[in-house]
């Protein structure tokens, strides 16, 4: 779905875990409360001296989450409908016309109120055919920041609503959801989840969306599921214990109504970086299912892989999650966007030195304010939590706006650092991979890769930047003693931008 580039966002007050409205201060870094309070006040002095705008509220709570077209979206959508490949090896999915397709009233509804004026290529294509093949299995790729999402959260919906209109719309399902979707981190698990309870809302249904994710407090997830649990999103851990290792949880949960099984940045789940116990967990998750059970619309669940980094054609990869007669679709290049990123990679000899050259950067892209460096909205991506902590320590201590995102975080913490960072209290996130995973940042110029990662992960963290058709800026750091190995795709990275570059002799 596109939004409308001039709907106004909300306030972006911060909620506990419990759901409970607060915008008191907290600190989120290891660094003194006197820091904290040094930087906090961000939000208010923008405000007096003018930068941005002061957010107000949507048509309906949750608008504030969509990223807003750029002006490079309609020329780079219209590329993605010129590149579409449908595999599968059903003859009937050759011959059908997606083109014909018309969204619900319903869904068409809630499109509206959320603020979206037209729906993305991959939702052109996607929607339609998992309404149409209800006893097939998808596996969905598209380029990072077009609405992969909603490809398959408005057909899911569509298909709880009709289910529990027939079954009895009051009825409150405690026990066995609809639809599962699992994450590969808390904080795209609860992005999900607040995207879709949104869309809920304003599609005027009965249907109830809860959660469940790793270091959330048990009882916060009892209450969550047992207010109503249709469609569940969750992180590994929490799937496994509430389906497969429940004996003695208070969350039992079980397969009886379920349709839909979704694996977001479903590669996470199968590559050979997977943690292999984690893959041994699903696979005897997906045993459990009954996958010729009858439904009410289908006489089979479903599973859909969805990811900006999957091969649809790698069946042998993902044969444990997807039947052999699966849908591939894919659409759009999947690499980086070269028209709307800028990368610069940047070789640092000693790494000691590499906090000084961030603060350069950060510096040339701000001002002073009130004794305060404000710089255009950044992401600082390391590699460690030790390079979070310290990285994030020295920011703070030449009175930048920063917030970490780390393991080293409770879920509280990590919550209320994104919740914050959104709604634009701080300038600088400085986060390890668990801020890469398919999130949503509102109005980022800038990523930095302080360490370079593998391949994957590189894709991820770059991908945070740039979506919509909006432009981006991404430095690398490289420190020829530690990411020789990458020479090779950094190289591929310059070569891919619109504006061709030199590759600098360090890279040769």
């Amino acid at each position: 779905m596109v939004p409308r580039p001039n709907n106004p966002y909300d306030q972006g007050y911060v909620t506990d875990e419990f759901g409970n409205m607060t915008d008191s201060p907290r600190n989120l870094s290891p660094n003194s409360a006197a820091t904290h309070q040094e930087v906090l006040p961000n939000r208010q002095r923008r405000r007096q001296n003018g930068r941005g705008p002061d957010r107000m509220s949507g048509e309906l709570a949750g608008t504030q989450r969509f990223i807003r077209p750029g002006g490079h979206y309609h020329r780079l959508a219209q590329k993605q409908t010129e590149q579409i490949e449908i595999f599968s090896r059903n003859p009937e999915v050759q011959s059908f016309d997606y083109t014909q397709f018309k969204m619900s009233q319903k869904a068409g509804g809630a499109f509206g109120a959320l603020g979206f004026d037209e729906i993305t290529p991959i939702q052109q294509i996607a929607i339609p055919f998992i309404k149409r093949f209800t006893d097939s299995d998808f596996v969905i790729r598209s380029p990072m920041g077009y609405g992969k999402t909603w490809a398959f959260m408005v057909p899911i919906v569509d298909e709880v609503y009709e289910r529990k209109q027939y079954v009895s719309p009051h009825l409150i399902n405690k026990t066995d959801p609809y639809a599962v979707v699992l994450a590969p981190t808390r904080e795209l698990a609860m992005q999900l989840y607040e995207n879709t309870k949104s869309y809920v809302n304003a599609y005027g249904s009965r249907v109830k969306c809860a959660f469940s994710v790793g270091k959330q407090h048990m009882k916060s997830a009892q209450a969550e599921i047992e207010s109503g649990c249709d469609i569940l999103f969750v992180t590994h851990g929490r799937l496994i214990h509430h389906f497969i290792n429940n004996k003695e949880s208070v969350i039992k949960l079980g397969f009886q109504n379920l349709k839909y099984f979704v694996m977001d940045e479903g590669n996470d789940f199968y590559t050979s970086g997977a943690d292999y116990e984690a893959r041994m967990e699903l696979k005897e998750f997906f045993s459990r299912m009954d996958r010729e059970k009858h439904n009410l619309s289908s006489k089979y669940i479903q599973s859909i892989l969805v990811g900006a980094n999957i091969n649809i054609h790698s069946y042998e990869l993902f044969s444990a999650y997807v039947r052999s007669d699966y849908i591939g679709i894919q659409v759009g290049n999947c690499d980086l966007p070269a028209e709307t990123l800028h990368n610069e990679i940047i070789r640092i000899d000693d790494p000691v030195k590499k906090i000084a050259k961030l603060i350069e950067i950060l510096t040339k892209h701000g001002k002073v304010e009130d004794g305060h460096f404000v710089t255009e909205k950044t992401i600082v991506f390391v590699n460690t939590v030790r390079d979070c902590t310290r990285v994030l320590y020295a920011l703070n201590t030449q009175r930048f706006s920063a917030l970490g995102l780390s393991s080293d975080h409770t879920q509280v913490e990590r919550k209320k650092a994104l919740d914050r960072f959104n709604a634009g209290e701080y300038d600088i996130m400085v986060a390890t991979d668990i801020g890469s995973k398919g999130l949503n940042i509102l109005d980022l110029a800038i990523t930095i890769n302080y360490g370079i990662p593998n391949r994957d992960n590189f894709n991820n963290r770059v991908g945070r930047v740039g979506r919509m058709g909006n432009e981006g800026k991404v430095y690398h750091f490289y420190v020829p003693s530690e990411d020789h190995q990458h020479k090779a795709f950094l190289r591929e990275v310059l070569q891919a931008q619109s504006n061709k570059i030199e590759i600098p002799d360090f890279l040769q």
